[in-house]
């Protein structure tokens, strides 16, 4: 199995399995396969390990006192009764330090914490970051020779930057091109607030305005003369990338996109000359804005022009539930 197909694999099971359970039993997975990694993994935390002395590594280890504590990892060494443990966690805030130490009777240096934000408890120093680990990771493996454990570490580490959310930045910011983001949304928010023929919209909110990698908001949709009902739907810019793409979006749930969601996902699609291919992603149905027309937009000479563009995409994609044929 070469590198690229591994990579396509966990980055195709990152936005699947993204939730903390799952980074965890698919770290406790690595540690099964891979010697390397569980090294790597374990000396993380406690570099006075001696990993060959480990008896095993196990995944959600009750508590011996049956208090009702499932710590995420827990080893033991060889003539040693105490245990170690790690604890993982990924935006929760539910923290564990004085639970997990007197329920498995350790001291804080064998608790292991990593989580995906900045922590700090007094008196526990074995607190570290997924980035940090990344980083680590990333760096050593460049000197390790390729195999297939290599591979393997290479497309987990694909996965950790996707669910974690670790972004690298590699250019400086340029500030004075923030008011462009201003104008779009101007420009959308006036887009969305029209009647056409065959459907009109209205303006709904922007109650999703920024949550750090898109900024987007939601307008209502109604499809007059159709079995159609009245539906919401999201447009956006997601910036989370080099190249930042704009999108409409339909929601699985009830009151925020559910029956355009459930008619796209009966559609065949066809080419679109400002459209790419809808997609499910998140619970949501995207139809993203063509790489070569988000070009054109950088590369038109006037805002009118500029808006044309987006409007035929938006008259584009909210057609497209109107005349796709049904499988």
């Amino acid at each position: 199995m070469n590198n690229s197909c591994i990579n396509t694999f966990f980055s195709s099971l990152s936005s699947r399995m993204w939730k903390e359970n799952d980074l965890s039993d698919i770290t406790w997975a690595m540690c099964q396969a891979s010697p390397t990694f569980l090294e790597c993994f374990v000396h993380f935390f406690f570099p006075e390990v001696d990993i060959h002395s480990i008896i095993d590594f196990v995944r959600e280890s009750p508590d011996e006192q049956d208090g009702g504590s499932r710590v995420d990892f827990l080893f033991r060494v060889q003539d040693d009764a105490t245990p170690y443990l790690i604890e993982v966690k990924i935006n929760d805030r539910n923290q564990h330090f004085g639970q997990y130490d007197n329920a498995y009777n350790v001291t804080p240096d064998r608790l292991g914490y990593i989580t995906n934000y900045p922590l700090y408890e007094e008196g526990y120093d074995k607190i570290r970051q997924w980035e940090q680990f990344y980083d680590l990771m990333e760096n050593r493996v460049k000197s390790f020779p390729e195999s297939e454990e290599t591979n393997l570490i290479k497309g987990y580490l694909s996965y950790v930057k996707n669910v974690c959310e670790i972004i690298k930045f590699t250019k400086p910011m340029n500030i004075t091109g923030l008011y462009s983001m201003f104008e779009l949304f101007q420009i959308l928010k006036n887009l969305t607030t029209r009647q056409e023929s065959d459907f009109t919209l209205s303006f709904y909110g922007n109650n999703e305005t920024q949550n750090g990698f898109n900024v987007k908001f939601w307008f209502e949709i109604n499809y007059p003369n159709t079995s159609i009902p009245k539906d919401w739907g999201v447009i956006g810019l997601w910036y989370d990338k080099e190249q930042p793409l704009i999108s409409i979006g339909f929601y699985k749930d009830e009151g925020w996109g559910k029956s355009i969601y459930n008619l796209l996902k009966t559609k065949t699609f066809t080419k679109y000359q400002y459209c790419s291919t809808p997609y499910e992603d998140g619970g949501y149905y995207f139809i993203d804005l063509k790489e070569e027309a988000m070009k054109s937009i950088d590369e038109a000479s006037t805002i009118d022009d500029q808006k044309k563009i987006l409007c035929n995409y938006m008259n584009e994609a909210l057609r497209i539930p109107l005349y796709s044929k049904s499988l």
